[in-house]
């Protein structure tokens, strides 16, 4: 355990060109998948919107983590909730479970984010 932290303590990983371009070709799927899960993907707002690295056992895998405020059946803004999006593939934190997974995808102690903020890829066009 001590040998993993010293190598990547050592050689900090961080977010690659070629990732940052996998990610932004999946923003049409991930827009799709938001557009399926939510009452009226038009209106919905995001902030915080960054790509996250989860080294996990397959390497570094890049995903979008951030937040969206959607509203619901009455037009009403039910606030901002915590996502994970990746290649058509989303979890918004709208319960316990959910908030758990997009924690366990977008924070810890072997995440690497970019700092740009990349909410523009997620607003409906």
């Amino acid at each position: 355990m001590i040998t993993i932290l010293a190598a990547l303590l050592l050689d900090p990983v961080s977010v690659s060109a070629a990732q940052v371009a996998q990610i932004r070709a999946d923003a049409p799927a991930i827009r799709s998948a938001f557009n399926d899960e939510m009452l009226d993907y038009p209106s919905a707002r995001f902030r915080d919107v960054q790509i996250s690295l989860n080294t996990g056992a397959d390497g570094p895998q890049p995903y979008l983590c951030g937040y969206v405020n959607g509203k619901n059946r009455i037009g009403a803004y039910v606030g901002w909730q915590r996502f994970v999006a990746s290649d058509g593939f989303l979890v918004i934190g709208s319960d316990d479970f959910k908030q758990d997974l997009v924690e366990t995808v977008c924070d810890g102690p072997a995440i690497v984010r970019d700092s740009a903020d990349r909410s523009a890829w997620l607003t409906p066009r």
